[in-house]
Parts: structure tokens; sequence; C-alpha cells
């Protein structure tokens, strides 16, 4: 187990290993939980880095003595959610095309 109160103390210190161990740590955690939430491997694996960059952005204002994880975690599904919201409409779009039986269209165009 790695010691989150050492690592968040050296990465404000400007410890470039910090981030790293940090990255190590997570990576494999947050990308699970993102493919959970879009079952697409690329899209889990954008929305992972985007997450751990954030945490990179943000981890100075970190409050060193909670825990990293559930952190972690809620910037990953906040990603997540701010993905699907940006692309709402493309999604609306797959949805109602995959709601509707295309075939009497597709017979129309090729008879």
């Amino acid at each position: 187990m790695i010691d989150e109160e050492e690592l968040i103390r050296r990465f404000k210190d400007g410890a470039s290993d910090a981030f790293d161990a940090i990255y190590a740590s997570y990576y494999k955690p947050v990308y699970n939980y993102t493919y959970r939430l879009t079952k697409d491997k690329t899209l889990a694996e954008d929305l992972t880095q985007d997450s751990l960059i954030k945490v990179f952005a943000n981890l100075k204002d970190a409050d060193e003595s909670r825990t990293l994880l559930p952190w972690i975690f809620r910037i990953a599904h906040n990603t997540c959610i701010d993905y699907y919201r940006k692309n709402r409409a493309s999604f609306e779009l797959m949805e109602d095309i995959a709601c509707h039986d295309l075939r009497p269209i597709a017979r129309s165009i090729f008879i």
C-alpha cells in the first residue's frame, strides 16, 4: 500500500516521481471504473487519461489527510458525465436509430 499522505506532500514539494507513483497506482482502478461506465475500451482509456490529467492539475489542492481513491473516482465519474453531456446529441441520434426498425426504409431504398 502506498503512503498517500507522503505522496501528496512530495508532489506539492515538487518531487517529479510522486505523480508517477500516483499514476502507476491508480491508472488501472480508474480505467476499470471508466470502462464499467462506458463499455468501450478506447473511450475508457481516453477518459482515464483526462481524469488523471485533472487529478494532476488539482493535486496541489488535495487534502493530505483524506484518501485519494474516492476523490480520484469522483473526478473520473464527473469526467464521464461531462463527456456524455457534451456528446448527448450524437448519443440520442444513435439511440433513435437503434430503436427503429430500419428494414422497411432499407427495402424502399433498394426496391
